[in-house]
């Protein structure tokens, strides 16, 4: 298994209280699969991501489970040790790319850091890595791109550049966090069309996290359903199309208007 989590639960202090967003979740990712996360907005799944990488808020904790990527449990190495898994090992795709880039550098200053960091190459092949990287995910001129500043780009651009970051470093497993949520719908077909082209190409695994089960079924090998904090059921998305077994899992195929296929092009 590539990934394994196992009864993760995380604590948000607020002024209201202590509140579980996250509530004994099991999950795994195996090596080559692709995995669907769903639930409404709200139900932790981000929250989920970002305690699978270890970059929680301040506000939020762990309070108890594992997190197990290739035989290591994630939550007992040092963060120097956790900066390799980032990127070298697991990458993210954030839901709103403009948000998370940094405003005061270029985007081919901030692809190449990346670049530089996990590969240890010098300053023009990183730059020349993240050029290329714009030239494959789709952007008509890489090297414009790679001049620019976060606030010149359009959504769909900076979704792209976002992808360039969590590609570039190799890593055999993609989390993608609704990757184009914030984006309209041609945009959307697009970046998401490019980003499963990539994944596909480097065989990696991928945790993809939405709101459309529509979607997820569509890509994914394996759905796992989560509602308040709590993975309410999981499984191969036959199974799960054609004999769904909780509530909200019903409702959420009503919703989509979703009928059993016969196959899913997911690994």
């Amino acid at each position: 298994m590539l990934l394994s989590v196992e009864g993760l639960q995380v604590e948000i202090k607020a002024r209201s209280g202590t509140l579980q967003v996250v509530r004994n979740v099991t999950l795994s990712v195996r090596s080559g699969s692709w995995l669907g996360l769903v639930g409404e907005s709200g139900s932790g799944k981000s929250i989920l991501a970002l305690a699978i990488l270890r970059l929680l808020p301040p506000a939020a904790t762990i309070t108890s489970g594992s997190v197990v990527y290739q035989d290591r449990n994630l939550l007992k190495l040092s963060e120097a040790e956790m900066e390799k898994v980032r990127g070298q090992d697991i990458s993210v795709v954030f839901q709103n790319a403009l948000t998370a880039l940094n405003p005061l550098f270029t985007t081919g200053e901030q692809v190449a850091d990346i670049y530089r960091f996990h590969q240890r190459a010098s300053t023009e092949e990183a730059r020349e890595k993240a050029v290329a990287m714009f030239g494959a995910l789709g952007l008509s001129d890489p090297e414009s791109t790679a001049r620019m500043y976060p606030h010149q780009l359009s959504g769909g651009m900076a979704q792209r550049v976002m992808i360039a970051m969590a590609l570039l470093g190799s890593p055999r497993l993609l989390i993608a966090d609704d990757p184009t949520s914030t984006l309209d719908a041609t945009i959307q077909a697009q970046v998401l069309d490019v980003l499963v082209d990539q994944v596909s190409q480097r065989r990696m695994s991928m945790l993809l996290i939405s709101r459309d089960i529509r979607l997820v079924s569509a890509l994914c090998s394996e759905i796992a359903v989560m509602r308040a904090g709590e993975i309410v059921e999981s499984g191969r998305v036959g199974d799960i199309l054609s004999g769904p077994t909780h509530p909200y899992t019903m409702q959420l195929l009503r919703d989509a208007d979703l009928k059993m296929q016969e196959s899913s092009p997911g690994v």
